[in-house]
């Protein structure tokens, strides 16, 4: 019997202020490692191309003794197909945060929520850099400068009048008004910011499918919209309440010319063909 190839691990490796004797602030501590987690789901997600997530993450080892340092083993879905996919999320994630840092440019496949998600790591007053491997070759220390790295590769919006269309959900009423539509092709999301003066549309249409106009906002770098300005939203109907074939039956008897429809469909096809 082949033996089991235990998955591959995480060490992440966080060194403290000067002030604080490189030990980490407990608050910062969970901040960084909260931000670790975020950026391994959106890798997983533009990995898998699945917005659910399937690999949790297991605390292995965890020391300290300046620097801190915390070992995750990812466990994969037992169904083998998906988890050989999904085995490369360690040092896709790596890779990405060398290409980030080297290039300042998105890495293959990543998308604005993903990049984003990056933006977070090593960021701290107190904390003064992190260092992540996901095997002996793949090691990348990450310092305050990162965040600047991710800004420059997400690079400023472009802007295009346009509409686009999907369900609406995770409507935020609060300060900044939005709310999100995902698309059933092109982008995972869009992000929707509207006025006051649409409030009310905006609650009649949640949890419905939507097509939304204004202007659409890209990236340079990506053929598909992240957000839009709304100007107009159109509430389509639900399904249940469109018409079947069965009634539309008998809408327009006098369209065939008194003829049945195989003579109407014959002639027809005898006119194209002439």
């Amino acid at each position: 019997m082949a033996e089991t190839r235990k998955p591959q691990r995480i060490t992440i490796t966080l060194k403290g202020s000067e002030p604080d004797s490189g030990d980490v602030r407990f608050s910062e501590f969970l901040e960084q490692l909260d931000a670790i987690k975020e950026a391994l789901r959106q890798t997983e997600r533009v990995v898998s191309g699945n917005q659910e997530q399937s690999i949790y993450y297991r605390v292995v080892d965890l020391s300290h003794s300046s620097p801190s340092r915390v070992v995750l083993e990812p466990v994969y879905p037992e169904n083998a197909a998906i988890r050989r996919r999904l085995a490369v999320v360690p040092d896709t994630f790596t890779s990405a945060i060398k290409t980030l840092q080297s290039r300042r440019k998105p890495p293959a496949r990543a998308d604005l929520a993903m990049l984003e998600s990056y933006r977070p790591l090593g960021v701290s007053k107190n904390i003064t850099q992190v260092k992540i491997a996901s095997s002996p070759k793949k090691i990348v220390i990450i310092d305050q400068a990162f965040t600047e790295d991710v800004e420059k590769a997400i690079g400023p919006d472009i802007f295009s009048a346009g509409s686009v269309s999907g369900r609406l959900e995770r409507v935020n009423l609060h300060n900044a008004l939005s709310f999100d539509i995902f698309p059933p092709v092109g982008p995972s999301r869009v992000r929707c910011h509207f006025s006051e003066a649409d409030r009310q549309t905006v609650k009649l249409a949640l949890d419905n499918f939507v097509t939304v106009k204004g202007r659409l906002r890209y990236k340079t770098w990506d053929k598909h919209p992240h957000a839009i300005d709304v100007k107009v939203i159109d509430i389509h109907e639900p399904d249940s309440e469109l018409p079947s074939i069965d009634d539309m039956r008998g809408l327009a008897p006098d369209s065939t010319g008194g003829l049945s429809s195989e003579d109407f469909i014959r002639a027809i096809r005898e006119n194209n063909w002439n």
